[in-house]
């Protein structure tokens, strides 16, 4: 098992607890968009991602988790997709999980998926 280490960088001292990174032995650090936060333009990374604010563009990295007070505006490509907030466009994934406040206005495009009971999903194509 993988020990995890929070950390909280000195310069961001003041941010909120939720605005934690988080690294896992030698991995590289988590990507966290706080609540308050919003991106205008794509978001490419070869980590992962945990958003919880809201991104006006497309995502594209390894592990994407859209927390509950997480939207996005644009597509969501990842190797694996956790989906808890509100997608406007189309999620690509090998792997994704759509929890029951998952809400996609557009086509997912999985390999294997997991839906959760109150889930709403437009369209779902298996790729």
């Amino acid at each position: 098992m993988n020990a995890i280490t929070l950390t909280m960088p000195k310069p961001f001292s003041m941010l909120p607890d939720k605005s934690l990174i988080v690294s896992v032995d030698s991995e590289p650090a988590v990507a966290v968009f706080s609540q308050n936060l919003t991106i205008i333009g794509s978001v490419f990374t070869t980590g992962a991602i945990h958003v919880e604010g809201q991104i006006d563009g497309d995502i594209n990295a390894q592990t994407v988790v859209l927390g509950e007070t997480g939207r996005v505006r644009g597509s969501i490509t990842s190797d694996y997709v956790i989906v808890n907030g509100s997608v406007t466009g189309d999620v690509i994934g090998e792997n994704v999980q759509l929890q029951a406040s998952a809400s996609i206005n557009g086509t997912v495009f999985y390999r294997k998926v997991g839906i959760r009971i109150g889930a709403s999903v437009a369209k779902l194509r298996r790729i």
